[in-house]
């Protein structure tokens, strides 16, 4: 059973990776941009959710895939939502967030005393990772501040999210496939390309 949710979490998995890099170079807002954002969308929660089957179960327990899998599943549901999300919506979206990054946050201090540095440093990072993106972005910029979703505010929201969930997907696969000889190129390349990536997108769509 095991090896069957595997094979389906590579082939969705390819496929969501795939269809993102085409969404990056593609001319945003048009019909073939959605359809492949669509699909996108759907391999992406198909695979991660599948993802988190595996890594939960005790033969391929992954905690680094797990909360990988769980900030990918946040910053998807955002993203592909962002256009029709309403404020109490996205308040649930990223209350929930903030607690599960919490947790993630404390359990990796009680890994820390247990003296398990490695598992504890992924999960403080994740946790970390979502919590300042749930309250700083979320909250504090939509949010707290009263902002209507409205042009630039939701497409924001969406270039962020969206490319948020990639650069969770582009680095479970290059840290789980040990892509670049240096191994800490796999966690940063894929986040400052990322992030780059997000203040070009908003930085367009302002002018």
């Amino acid at each position: 059973m095991i090896n069957i949710l595997i094979s389906i979490h590579i082939a969705f998995g390819s496929l969501a990776l795939l269809s993102g890099a085409l969404i990056l170079i593609l001319k945003k807002g048009n019909s073939v941009h959605k359809r492949i954002g669509k699909l996108y969308f759907v391999t992406g929660f198909l695979g991660t959710t599948v993802s988190l089957i595996i890594a939960s179960s005790p033969d391929h327990y992954s905690l680094f895939l797990f909360t990988l899998g769980i900030l990918t599943l946040y910053f998807l549901i955002g993203g592909f939502f962002a256009f029709k999300i309403s404020t109490k919506q996205l308040k649930g979206l990223s209350l929930t967030m903030m607690v599960t990054s919490l947790i993630m946050i404390l359990y990796a201090f009680y890994l820390f005393y247990h003296t398990s540095f490695g598992s504890g440093s992924i999960l403080l990072f994740c946790g970390l990772m979502g919590m300042a993106n749930a309250y700083l972005v979320d909250y504090r910029i939509f949010i707290k501040q009263g902002t209507t979703f409205k042009g630039r505010h939701r497409n924001s929201l969406h270039f962020s999210k969206m490319i948020g969930s990639y650069i969770c997907m582009t680095t479970a696969f290059v840290v789980v496939n040990n892509i670049m000889y240096y191994g800490i190129l796999n966690w940063i390349l894929p986040a400052l390309i990322g992030s780059l990536l997000i203040g070009h997108y908003i930085r367009v769509n302002r002018r």
